[in-house]
This record gives C-alpha cells, sequence and structure tokens, in this order.
C-alpha cells in the first residue's frame, strides 16, 4: 500500500511539474456544477444511503448503523463509498477515491442530475420492511420510503434511479482505494452452550493487546445497542482486524454463512463484528452528513 501511495504520489508530482513547463498547457481540472478540483473537500455535494439500523445478530448493528451502503461525492470530487454488506468480496468497507473530469461528466449523465428537482420529495416503496433510501444532490432531496400505511407505490418509477446508482457505486469502490485507517467494532461474548464448530473453523485468537475481558459484552447487551456505541481500533491493531475479516472472506476461517467473525481467547469463543472508519464520522463513529 505505501508503495502504490508513492508512486500516484510521484505520478501526481511528474503531471504537475509537465504542466508547469513552458508552453504546456494548464492542467484540466473537473468542472460543472456536481464538483470542482478546487472545490471544498468538506463539502457533501452529492449523497446516496441505504439507511440501516437492524441486527442480524446482536452486536451486528455497528456494521449498517450508518447505512447498509452510502456514496458521498465531495466539493473537490473526492469520493467515499461504503458496502456494509457482504457482495463483491466486500464487507463493512470503505473505498476512497477522486472523480476524474469525465468521470465527473459521465456521473452528471448517468444519474441524470438534471432531473432530480423534478423528483425531489418522498415516494413509497411496496413493502412496509423495506430499508429507507436516500438521494441527495444540493437542495434536492429524493427520498424512498417503506409503505407500512397503506400508501401507494410510488418508487417504481425511479427504478432506473436505484439501478443506476447502484451501478455507479460499484464502479466506483472498484475503482477506488480501500481505507487503511481505524475500523469500529463490537465483539460479543458467545454464550451458547454448544458454539457450533464450524462457524469457528481456524478461528484466530484475539489480536489485540487490549484484554478481550475489557471491551466484550453480552448478547443481552450487545440485543440492546445503540448507535455509536461502538469501539475503534487503530494502526496495527486496526490492520490485524482487518486481516480477520479477508480471512474470513477467503473461506480460511469460520462458516460463510455466518454474520460475524470469529476468535477465541483462553478457551472462550466471540463474535467479532467490525467495518471500517470513516473520515466522514464523528468521534462516536456516526456520519456527519446532511
Amino acid at each position: 500500500m505505501a508503495a502504490t501511495s508513492q508512486a500516484l504520489a510521484l505520478a501526481a508530482l511528474v503531471t504537475l511539474v509537465g504542466a508547469c513547463a513552458p508552453g504546456a498547457s494548464a492542467p484540466t481540472a473537473p468542472t460543472g456544477p456536481l464538483c470542482d478540483a478546487l472545490g471544498d473537500p468538506s463539502s457533501v455535494r452529492l449523497l446516496y444511503r441505504i439507511g440501516g439500523g437492524g441486527q442480524v445478530l446482536p452486536g451486528s448493528q455497528v456494521v449498517s448503523e450508518n447505512g447498509f451502503e452510502y456514496l458521498a461525492v465531495m466539493g473537490d470530487c473526492t469520493y467515499h463509498a461504503y458496502v456494509g454488506a457482504r457482495r463483491t468480496g466486500r464487507w463493512g468497507e470503505v473505498v476512497t477515491g477522486r472523480l476524474a473530469p469525465q468521470g465527473v461528466a459521465d456521473l452528471d449523465a448517468e444519474l441524470r442530475l438534471s432531473d432530480w428537482e423534478s423528483i425531489a420529495g418522498d415516494h413509497y416503496l411496496p413493502s412496509c420492511d423495506a430499508s429507507s433510501i436516500e438521494y441527495t444532490y444540493e437542495d434536492d432531496r429524493v427520498r424512498l420510503l417503506p409503505s407500512c400505511h397503506g400508501e401507494r407505490d410510488s418508487a417504481s418509477q425511479l427504478d432506473w434511479l436505484r439501478a443506476a446508482v447502484r451501478a455507479a457505486l460499484d464502479r466506483l469502490v472498484a475503482a477506488g482505494t480501500p481505507t487503511t485507517g481505524a475500523v469500529r467494532y463490537v465483539v460479543v461474548r458467545d454464550e451458547t452452550s454448544v458454539p457450533d464448530a464450524l462457524e469457528y473453523r481456524n478461528a484466530p485468537p484475539w489480536p489485540l493487546a487490549r484484554p478481550i475481558g475489557g471491551v466484550a459484552v453480552s448478547e443481552a447487551a450487545a440485543g440492546d445497542y445503540r448507535p455509536g456505541a461502538s469501539h475503534r481500533a487503530d494502526g496495527a491493531d486496526a490492520a490485524a482486524m482487518r486481516a480477520i475479516r479477508a480471512a474470513f472472506l477467503r473461506g480460511e476461517i469460520g462458516f460463510a454463512d455466518a454474520a460475524y467473525l470469529p476468535v477465541v481467547d483462553a478457551g472462550a469463543r466471540f463474535r467479532l463484528f467490525i467495518r471500517d472508519a470513516s473520515v466522514l464520522e464523528g468521534d462516536d463513529g456516526l456520519l456527519r452528513l446532511p
């Protein structure tokens, strides 16, 4: 990762020097209403998020407390994408990148941003069990909400938007760089009398120097989890937890259908839930977005 960062930095320096050479053209910056290379990196210009919150298992809410997935494009054309669900080989992973000028134009056209003013407002999905979905561009906010009180299905007319945003998210995730910063985690004591041996196949030991007894909670306590109550791991601790997640996704440990990462400590078994932290989060691990 360090070598890649150095290579990218060198490439950027070469481009800058070349652009400043006598007779060279000025570098092209992303332009247009979506974002600009000289724009505000703290300003969220475009936001897509599928609401989260439900727990597959006690403690798992940490993975979806900021949404099952999201995409935020900032004023300077950097983007932050999160894939909370286990798909495309990712699980609880934040990916960052920067839109090139053509990428800005493509995203604008693909999502038909100029049409959002005409579709802004609340629309209803045909199910009460559906997760809410929000799309925000400038002052235009489109919300797809579950229909729990007999509201007429009005979201189907926006199937094109759902498909376009999901395709854009997958593309940007594939093109971006996984974050290497902090992770947020919850660890739960497995209190079943006979834990499933398959789910603890090749379970690694607790990876942190911090005693697991100081952070692990009971299943009952995890069932009462409130957003923002997770722990944070940085540096080598975060890397160690990501290594466990990677081993799980490769099928080397645990059981593929399990919703947790298995770890052991002093003969006891624990369920570990982790996700990458984002620079868009506050100290409590919750997104600070409009």
